[in-house]
This record gives C-alpha cells, structure tokens and sequence, in this order.
C-alpha cells in the first residue's frame, strides 16, 4: 500500500505536467484528486497494520550488479508519518485554493 501513495504522487505530477498552462482550476481539482487518493491509499495501509510488527511493502533488485534493491517497508512510526504527509498535502492545497 505504501508503495502506491508514491506512485499516485508520481502520476499526479504527470498528468499536471500535460495540463495547459493557464488552467488553474483544474490543476487544482488533480492536485487534490491525487492527494485525496493518496491519502486514502495511507489510510487503507494503516487500517491493515497489526501493532508490532514491520510489513515489506516491496522488495526487488534495482541495479543487481552493484547489489542495491529497492525495498520500501513500513512500521508504526512510518505509517503515522505517511498518514500526516498526506493530511499535510490536503490542507496545503486547500489552504492555497485561491492563490
């Protein structure tokens, strides 16, 4: 689930990135729809955490010859930081609605 807040970030910035460039309104609307949905994404993973334990969220090779992995895990500590990261991005984007 972690893995998937990151990829919605991702796709956000893309699909702002092909928006028009004087289209405000709806660059904000995918701007929140992204940060909702990763937030959402955040708040599933954290409804599924048992106490205590860490969960590996993904693990997979990256550059084998130089032996680094991409290994993205979570505990309790690291899921509450994600759910504030995405209640933080929620309100700065509608703090800033109207600038």
């Amino acid at each position: 689930m972690l893995a998937w807040t990151i990829y919605i970030s991702f796709l956000g910035v893309l699909v702002l990135m092909l928006l028009p460039r004087g289209n405000a309104r709806i660059a904000r609307a995918v701007a929140l729809l992204a940060a909702v949905a990763g937030f959402g994404v955040a708040l599933a993973g954290f409804a599924r955490f048992q106490a205590g334990e860490i969960t590996a969220v993904a693990d997979a090779p990256w550059i084998p010859a130089l032996g680094i992995r991409y290994h993205l895990a979570a505990d309790g500590i690291s899921l509450t930081l994600v759910l504030l990261t995405g209640l933080a991005s929620i309100a700065g984007i509608l703090f800033s609605w109207n600038i």
